[in-house]
């Protein structure tokens, strides 16, 4: 028996990066609350004014983009899914900006309230600076744990310090890369954009020498057999993270898996491996697709 791919988007889909339901004026105004301190609020003014300049007849999609160039400064933010430290001169903000990406930020959200009460256990595969690890931890408190997995080791630094700023002991990072095999693989590294780096695809930037273990062999050292949730986002590099963590998706009937494909989800290795193991998969938005086992 096999599971099945659905391209129908869901309803989140049109709104998955970018709500519309705002004003463009209204949601500038209020992420630029998110900053915590007046230099914070006053950095994040300053790039939305550049992007204004820069962007005269089409601010709107230009807001929907990522400009590193114009983050003057390192900023804090706090927002409703946690406080972030974030890097100037790169993506840090626009990505742990709540946003961008809607509809995961949502669904997330619905699967770790279901259920509430029973222990849960999330992996974050690329965690980057801690978005989605630092929304769980915040979402299940002592009702479960996190491991946010991060291999590079400038966003391992700034994901450990944005768990410290948020209180959580209940998240354990991890700096690792997740494969199918045991050893050592090249990760290319983007300039500007900190979570566009690859063990695929060169980046642009320079390219370091990282461990890289399975997510099998990762949790079976820590006793842990059985997961609730996976997040992957490493770059095209999925299909290789889920044959490293099969046996622990076999054990685990419940996990729902959120992972992003840019290809044809009908050719897609990682698609046709999740179905495989019956798993249903279809598209959340956007690139990003769920897989669980429910109907």
């Amino acid at each position: 028996m096999c599971g099945r791919v659905s391209e129908q988007p869901s309803q989140r889909d049109e709104a998955f990066h970018h709500p519309k339901r705002q004003g463009i004026v209204n949601r500038i105004a209020r992420t630029i609350h998110f900053g915590e301190r007046p230099r914070d609020k006053l950095l994040i003014a300053a790039y939305y004014g550049l992007l204004g300049v820069s962007s005269v007849g089409r601010l709107r999609p230009a807001v929907s983009g990522m400009h590193p160039q114009f983050w003057l400064g390192d900023v804090r933010a706090s927002t409703p899914d946690g406080r972030f430290e974030c890097r100037g001169g790169t993506t840090d903000f626009d990505i742990v900006n709540t946003n961008y990406e809607t509809g995961l930020i949502q669904a997330v959200r619905e699967r770790l309230t279901y259920g509430l009460g029973e222990p849960m256990l999330v992996v974050d595969v690329g965690a980057h600076i801690g978005k989605y690890a630092i929304l769980a931890g915040r979402l299940l408190r002592n009702r479960g744990k996190v491991i946010a997995i991060e291999a590079d080791p400038d966003n391992f630094r700034v994901l450990e310090n944005n768990v410290a700023l948020n209180g959580l002991t209940n998240v354990r990072c991890m700096n690792v890369g997740c494969w199918n095999i045991e050893g050592t693989l090249m990760l290319h590294r983007a300039r500007g954009n900190l979570g566009g780096h690859s063990f695929v695809d060169t980046r642009g930037g320079d390219s370091i020498a990282v461990p890289v273990r399975t997510l099998d062999s990762i949790l079976r050292e820590q006793g842990i057999n059985r997961i609730d949730l996976m997040k992957i986002d490493v770059e095209r590099g999925e299909f290789r993270v889920l044959q490293g963590a099969r046996s622990v998706l076999e054990s685990s009937p419940d996990v729902t898996l959120f992972f992003e494909e840019s290809g044809d989800s009908m050719t897609s290795r990682a698609v046709r491996l999740l179905v495989e193991m019956e798993f249903n998969v279809r598209r959340l938005g956007g690139i990003t697709y769920i897989a669980s086992r429910s109907s």
